[in-house]
């Protein structure tokens, strides 16, 4: 895409690339405006002399930017503005995959390593905590057992994930697997109030390891019972199912706050977490990613700040 715009930034002059992408209209509009950024090509010291070219994020899609200025007569810039979203896509999933295939390799044995003397300290604490012990003692040990556990829910966690390579696949029902998880999770939702929405397809049995899929369903639905209790905005989480293409999706929303759009990018990663204290340890969408990558399927997420959010999940039917 090229156009060309003067010293206000209004397009004057377009390809017809610039025009299937951003509309027939566009002549006279600020650039800036159509791309919802902030104007950089402005120079007050130099007027109209500086190159700009940045990486935007900006309508679902990234663009690579690239402004040149006039050398003589008119002020303004030639724009040369690429699509580059697959691109960039790509290079972030490869980026991620490099560190979960490196992560991989350390978890099974880092998790044996821990486990053992964990053990151990659950064990001891237990029998500690069954003694006639004063206060102080009591709650010094309990606070022992209480982190110890903690740790042993990271290596659980762990543990699960170094499952990914060896899947006890079954023919499942899809819907069944997730109102399995609804039930699981019925005393949570009423608890705080959370509305259920089921929107089913009908659907043929997929072949999969169900108690991993259980763990992606219920990470997710947990993570938006948090997100609406904690912010007091929605009461409502959605699932929807249907088939396309020779793979089941399956969308997971809800009416909450939504994830601000600086943290977006960093959902997936491990041990990246929003919540405060021992709430969370950052591994639960992180396993999430990989158990549904080891289904040889995708999940994304899309979100609003004030809106809510929709996690989409996509299994191949064979």
């Amino acid at each position: 895409m090229i156009a060309i715009v003067d010293e206000e930034c209004r397009i004057v002059n377009a390809n017809q690339a610039m025009f299937k992408t951003f509309g027939e209209d566009i002549i006279h509009k600020n650039i800036c405006d159509i791309l919802r950024i902030p104007c950089k090509m402005k120079d007050n010291k130099a007027p109209f002399t500086k190159e700009v070219s940045r990486i935007l994020h900006t309508n679902d899609r990234t663009y690579s930017f690239k402004a040149y200025p006039f050398t003589e007569g008119m002020k303004g810039h030639i724009l040369v503005i690429r699509d580059i979203t697959k691109e960039y896509e790509l290079e972030k999933r490869a980026l991620q995959a490099e560190k979960l295939a490196a992560l991989g390799q350390m978890t099974a044995c880092i998790a044996h390593e821990i486990n053992n003397p964990l053990t151990g300290i659950v064990g001891y604490a237990e029998m500690l905590m069954t003694k006639p012990l004063d206060n102080v003692t009591v709650k010094g040990i309990q606070n022992i057992y209480n982190a110890a556990l903690r740790i042993k829910r990271v290596v659980e966690d762990m543990l699960s994930f170094a499952k990914t390579s060896n899947l006890k696949r079954s023919l499942v029902s899809l819907d069944k697997l997730i109102d399995e998880c609804f039930e699981q999770l019925d005393e949570l939702f009423v608890k705080h109030n959370i509305r259920i929405i089921k929107n089913y397809s009908d659907l043929p049995l997929l072949n999969l390891d169900g108690e991993l899929i259980k763990v992606v369903f219920i990470n997710i639905l947990r993570n938006a019972v948090q997100a609406l209790k904690g912010s007091n905005i929605g009461d409502t989480i959605m699932v929807q199912t249907w088939e396309k293409d020779n793979y089941i999706s399956i969308k997971i929303a809800d009416n909450g706050p939504g994830i601000p759009a600086d943290i977006k990018h960093k959902i997936f990663d491990p041990f990246f977490t929003t919540k405060e204290g021992s709430k969370g340890v950052g591994l639960g969408l992180w396993m999430c990613y990989n158990f549904i990558k080891a289904h040889h399927g995708d999940i994304s997420v899309e979100s609003t700040p004030g809106q809510g959010t929709a996690f989409y999940i996509r299994l191949p039917i064979e």
